[in-house]
């Protein structure tokens, strides 16, 4: 079998445990957590973070590990903490601040010292709304009373409305990127209405750190929504010196968007026949077959787009095999904030021994660490297991394993990075999982993510297109 031409990948260090200076809004070694274990509270310190998981040292000597989708509902933070602009950061695949307590909340209230709302449906129950629980019509003694208790119930019903009004998946789509916009304002003490410069200020800060068109974009959306909902002329929003970022991001990144073809459980079968298994004779330095087979079959089995397989590990705090199943934990998913990222692999009912639970076993049985897609050099066939391969690398070295299965030059060129991950949603949808568990598996929660992951589609536009005549 013929290696690709050869590209580089950068260089990517091991996990290595933090004990000290802060992780997210995690402050190593003083940051609190209160959970309840037998109906009693208990008190903890946060004392270190490997990844996926934070160490707890509870104050009568127990110690647990949490990720931090666990460890976000017991934090226990202080205003001081969540006002600390030091603590602020745009990813929440590892620990949402949402689910912090009392960190929604706060945002609402220093909303409404703003003169600024959010909608209930992204901050819940607030302290603004307790604030008038005590003032309601059965307390009114005068006038004055009544209209303060009457304006306080219409207030609140008319936030209601104002999240109702919305579709529930416009709300959700920019929940997240409002809040963050929010906790960056507060942690700089800036009032609102944002000015147009502070506001490009914090776009071009998304853009140095995410590098990405998406972040800014939704971000400006989020805004207009906020200004749609109290008020607020959005146009200074969208003048060049607020949107400069994403101006400069669509001339980076412009590129022309094509689905990609997607794999089949028959070219998987193909590739794991030809690839996923070990070489007599050879080092495992020089097992690229078994290594590349290996990582497409456990793309396509868990949906994952070339992202999240890089970050795929063998390690065994990331990697677990049980008897029922594989499971792997993909630190950093970008839907991580909306879905779990314990990933499992099934032990096929049959028991086939060609199944991708019995591959993926023999796979950890035998590199026993390191990127389930690792770096091969394309001369030479070397595997680096410190360092995932590139995107580059991947969409070549399957394109090449895809011709050696039987496909032409011209139908291999057809796949791309998320051809695994569409060609495990189409199969799943064929086989009649329910699309409300598709999305769950893959940890997103719009509905129109598997209309575009689906290939299926194709054969129901054309019949569209051709009952149009013409």
């Amino acid at each position: 079998m013929r290696l690709p031409e050869r590209t580089w990948a950068p260089q990517r260090e091991a996990p290595k445990a933090t004990l000290s200076g802060v992780v997210g809004c995690v402050e190593i070694g003083s940051t609190k957590v209160r959970k309840v274990f037998g109906g009693r509270p208990f008190w903890g310190t946060v004392t270190r973070f490997h990844h996926p998981f934070y160490l707890v040292e509870y104050d009568g000597g127990d110690r647990a590990e949490y990720t931090g989708k666990e460890l976000a509902p017991i934090l226990r933070l202080t205003v001081n903490e969540i006002c600390d602009p030091r603590r602020w950061h745009y990813g929440w695949a590892t620990l949402n601040m949402a689910n912090v307590p009392g960190f929604t909340a706060h945002m609402a209230e220093y909303m409404d010292e703003q003169g600024m709302i959010l909608p209930i449906a992204w901050t819940g129950h607030t302290a603004n709304v307790e604030a008038h629980a005590a003032a309601g019509p059965d307390t009114a003694g005068n006038v004055d009373d009544f209209l303060r208790a009457e304006e306080a119930e219409l207030q609140q019903f008319h936030l209601g409305l104002l999240s109702s009004a919305r579709a529930a998946r416009t709300l959700r789509n920019y929940r997240l990127a409002a809040l963050k916009l929010v906790w960056f304002a507060l942690t700089r003490e800036w009032t609102w209405p944002l000015s147009a410069a502070r506001f490009g200020w914090y776009l071009s800060k998304l853009y140095k750190d995410q590098d990405n068109i998406g972040a800014p974009v939704t971000t400006k959306n989020a805004m207009a929504l906020l200004c749609s909902m109290n008020g607020v002329d959005d146009a200074p929003y969208k003048s060049l010196s607020a949107t400069a970022a994403i101006q400069a991001a669509r001339r980076d990144h412009k590129h022309v968007v094509k689905k990609s073809a997607a794999l089949s459980a028959a070219m998987v079968r193909a590739i794991n026949r030809r690839y996923s298994f070990p070489r007599q004779g050879r080092p495992r330095r020089r097992q690229w077959e078994f290594g590349f087979g290996t990582a497409v079959s456990v793309a396509f089995k868990i949906l994952l787009r070339y992202d999240d397989l890089k970050r795929c590990l063998y390690d065994d705090d990331f990697c677990e095999v049980f008897q029922e199943y594989v499971r792997f934990y993909v630190e950093g998913r970008k839907n991580d904030a909306m879905g779990c990222a314990f990933l499992d692999i099934a032990r096929p009912a049959d028991g086939n021994p060609d199944g991708v639970y019995f591959i993926v076993v023999r796979a950890k049985r035998y590199f026993r660490t390191g990127h389930v897609l690792p770096h091969i050099d394309r001369r030479t066939g070397e595997v680096d297991r410190t360092r995932p391969m590139s995107i580059g690398d991947f969409v070549a070295f399957l394109r090449s394993a895809l011709v050696t299965i039987g496909l032409s030059k011209e139908e291999a060129a057809l796949f791309a990075g998320q051809s695994a991950r569409a060609g495990g949603a189409t199969e799943a949808a064929a086989k009649g999982l329910h699309q409300e568990d598709i999305q769950h598996f893959v940890g997103v929660t719009s509905a129109e993510w598997l209309s575009w992951y689906n290939r299926r589609f194709l054969p129901e536009r054309l019949r569209v297109s051709r009952a149009l005549g013409l």
